[in-house]
């Protein structure tokens, strides 16, 4: 699991980020409670610094969405909500965090016990932070050796078996799905344009409906035809795929170059810069 992917709750779906930065935070204030001295006061200052970069985090980090993927946002801002974007997205909000508490810190002129603890706080905060990024590069070298998906025979409309390593020689996106999830619904046109590119006339797209979670067998299928979506439909009947392929959320996107081996690999609303960056790294 990587920094953009996200957790499934039911229909919600929960940045990886966000969470690590709440579980952050509330080590960091923790760590600095200990320094705290001379009562209410101080004790107010030192929360309202240590949390003062949270909101500008989270609304620059989505934001820049903005920037990034500008043309799929307009489109469907629905994206805003459920999309975490990329690293360098992450990378914008922990900037503009960071800068916004460098003149909050500034500005507070706070006193020498409460900078102390603001100095333990920010140190616990970056510590958990380097560990985790270093647990995110290390988790990721499965991607790194380029590890062939197991043969998975799913079906289509017609019922007819169809092998995705029958795809050879050409890069494959995998995106795992359900008419019932919000971020599923809000990346698919976005999908759909890149597979209609000619440009990427040499990269196939199949939408992998998880046929075992939806409510009725046909609402996959029903979905994509209400919405005029024009993608490579498949199911995934028995849930083999979803197992074979570790599937933890929906929606999950995985890219395999022209081998059959895995490039990328994200849980939650992909970006198109992500994926466009993902096919790139199969050329």
């Amino acid at each position: 699991m990587s920094l953009t992917d996200s957790v499934s709750l039911g229909p919600l779906s929960i940045p990886v980020i966000l969470l690590l930065s709440i579980l952050i935070a509330a080590a960091a204030f923790f760590a600095g409670s200990f320094f705290i001295k001379g009562g209410k006061t101080n004790r107010r200052i030192f929360s309202d610094l240590l949390f003062a970069p949270v909101l500008p985090f989270l609304l620059v980090w989505k934001l820049s969405l903005l920037i990034t993927d500008a043309r799929d946002v307009f489109i469907n801002p629905g994206l805003l909500l459920y999309s975490s974007g990329g690293l360098l997205n992450i990378l914008i909000g922990v900037t503009a965090g960071g800068l916004w508490l460098s003149y909050r810190w500034k500005k507070a002129k706070s006193p020498g016990n409460v900078n102390r603890a603001m100095i333990w706080a920010m140190g616990t905060a970056l510590v958990l932070s380097l560990a985790v990024a270093g647990y995110t590069m290390l988790s990721g070298a499965e991607i790194k050796q380029k590890e062939k998906l197991p043969v998975v025979v799913f079906s289509d409309e017609k019922g007819v078996a169809w092998d995705i390593s029958e795809s050879a020689g050409s890069i494959v996106v995998l995106n795992f799905w359900a008419s019932w999830c919000p971020p599923c619904r809000a990346e698919m046109p976005m999908l759909e344009r890149l597979q209609s590119d000619p440009k990427f006339k040499n990269v196939v797209f199949y939408a992998v409906n998880a046929s075992r979670t939806e409510k009725n067998s046909g609402d996959g299928s029903a979905w994509i035809e209400s919405n005029g979506i024009e993608l490579p439909l498949l199911f995934d009947d028995t849930g083999q795929g979803m197992n074979a392929y570790r599937i933890t959320g929906l929606p999950t996107t995985i890219v395999t170059d022209s081998e059959g081996r895995v490039i990328e690999r994200k849980t939650g609303a992909v970006s198109r810069s992500w994926l466009l960056s993902a096919i790139r790294k199969g050329k």
